[in-house]
């Protein structure tokens, strides 16, 4: 009989599924948050649903200010993405 522990790695594996592949099909929800002045590009992804994805850029964000980054600029993108997530230069 399976536990309701079971329940929970079987759903998660499945929604890992499905966002790997909506991430490769450039269907899955990523945000570029560009710091001009650090001039690094940062990407949260990949999300399922745009709403799960805004919620954590609003975090995202904090994290950065907190950090000290500033002028930060966000863009919401239904994509395909890889490695790398951060790197120097504007996208």
């Amino acid at each position: 009989m399976k536990s309701v522990g079971d329940c929970g790695v079987v759903v998660q594996l499945l929604q890992d599924l499905c966002r790997c592949l909506l991430n490769r099909l450039g269907f899955a929800w990523w945000a570029r948050v560009y710091c001009s002045a650090e001039d690094v590009t940062y990407w949260l992804g990949p999300f399922v649903r745009r709403r799960s994805l805004r919620q954590s850029l609003v975090l995202f964000m904090a994290d950065l200010r907190l950090e000290g980054s500033q002028h930060l600029k966000a863009q919401e993108l239904r994509t395909c993405r890889r490695e790398p997530l951060t790197y120097r230069g504007r996208p």
